[in-house]
């Protein structure tokens, strides 16, 4: 196997050869960082390494937060052209583009695997979010690039069984593996006074809000449902992210007569929302985005958080009502707002959930998760060497 050595691991005092694969990834550029890849990405590199596996990166995507179409495309075209020489210096075993599916994205990655095919190598591509409804577009140059990024991509790694079930029923797909993100479950382990540190009256319910501040992600809601609670609860909510929605969400807020209790905190560097996840009661996320693996979610899964959010994607497959969340219907502050009564009239059910929300959190430890990609890596070189045809449509790889 090109590149593959064998290292020693030591399982139940035994020790056991492991094999180590030599990966170039594509990761965000520095000067990308929105987004649940910029987050947990660092985190595999470094857990790859650590346990073994030779890893190299490279810019992949936008360079930049807000880049302008043209300048977008300009960058694009001069990652691919650089490409192949980047391939012939790291000399990979695997190839691992972590991307989106949407008709921008899909129109860069398809070039992409074709040169990855060309340059002899297998191509992972994990998809952060998709849009699985463009599979069954009937435009032709839309057919023509699936057709391509399908044909020349070793595994597709999707983050939900929705989604790998619309890509598994395409006569022509690839592999397609449910995969998971991982969690620095260390970063959770706090006890801050968010009530001190926004001037919250000490004891009153403390609501979170985590993300870019779009429409799909359903703040609107979450501030309707502020207005409907029983005002004896005094619950606040913390509204952490910024974007294009802040400022109405801002006015909304005002005109329900309830800005006194919604704190917008604008952007926070990632060691203030870990001390959010950490120091709130419940995550209210009612998101009808079109999510892979939400982090939003997941990360308060490992603060211990209750949840209130939708049956969408990822957190559909992990989490269960009552016990992990109460889920609710998309652009519904009624339903919301009943659910939070809930679970703040009752606190031993709220508590009852918090518990069992660490608990599950520790499925996606980050070197478990990190394994779980190795084992990826190592099952695509096994095919390769062993010259076995192509999986059968909707096998996994």
């Amino acid at each position: 196997m090109t590149g593959a050595v064998g290292v020693q691991a030591r399982t139940a005092g035994k020790a056991s050869p492991v094999q180590t694969v030599r990966v170039l990834m594509g990761v965000p550029a520095p000067g990308a960082t929105r987004g649940g890849p910029a987050l947990h990405l660092p985190m595999l590199v470094e857990d790859l390494r650590a346990a073994g596996h030779h890893v190299d990166t490279m810019p992949f995507g936008r360079w930049g937060e807000g880049e302008a179409l043209p300048l977008k495309m300009w960058h694009q075209c001069l990652d691919l052209a650089r490409y192949p020489a980047v391939v012939r210096r790291t000399r990979p075993d695997v190839v691992h583009l972590n991307t989106s599916f949407d008709p921008k994205a899909i129109a860069r990655d398809a070039p992409f695997a074709l040169m990855t095919k060309w340059l002899g190598k297998p191509l992972f591509v994990k998809w952060h979010g998709s849009e699985p409804a463009y599979l069954a577009s009937g435009s032709p140059v839309w057919r023509f690039l699936v057709k391509m990024l399908f044909a020349n991509t070793t595994a597709i790694g999707v983050l939900s069984q929705e989604e790998a079930a619309a890509v598994r029923a395409r006569p022509q797909a690839p592999p397609c593996i449910v995969v998971r993100n991982g969690l620095d479950l260390a970063r959770y382990e706090r006890t801050p006074d968010l009530h001190g540190r926004f001037g919250i009256p000490a004891g009153a319910p403390l609501l979170l809000f985590v993300s870019r501040l779009i429409r799909a992600k359903g703040l609107n809601d979450a501030i309707t449902a502020m207005r409907i609670l029983t005002a004896e609860l005094g619950a606040h909510l913390i509204v952490a992210g910024d974007g294009p929605e802040r400022v109405h969400a801002t006015a909304l807020a005002a005109r329900l007569g309830v800005a006194d209790r919604v704190h917008f905190l604008g952007a926070v560097s990632e060691d203030e929302t870990a001390d959010l996840y950490c120091g709130a009661d419940i995550l209210v996320f009612p998101t009808y985005h079109p999510e892979g693996f939400p982090m939003t979610v997941f990360q308060s899964l490992a603060g211990g958080l209750g949840i209130v959010t939708t049956r969408i994607r990822a957190t559909a497959d992990y989490l269960r009502d009552p016990e992990n969340a109460r889920f609710v219907g998309a652009k519904d502050p009624q339903a919301i707002a009943s659910a939070l009564e809930e679970l703040l009239g009752d606190r031993t059910k709220l508590a009852a959930m918090r518990a069992a929300n660490r608990t599950l959190a520790r499925r996606f430890e980050r070197r478990k998760v990190a394994g779980e990609i190795a084992g990826i890596y190592a099952r695509i070189l096994e095919r390769k060497v062993q010259g076995a045809s192509s999986p059968r449509h909707g096998e996994d790889a």
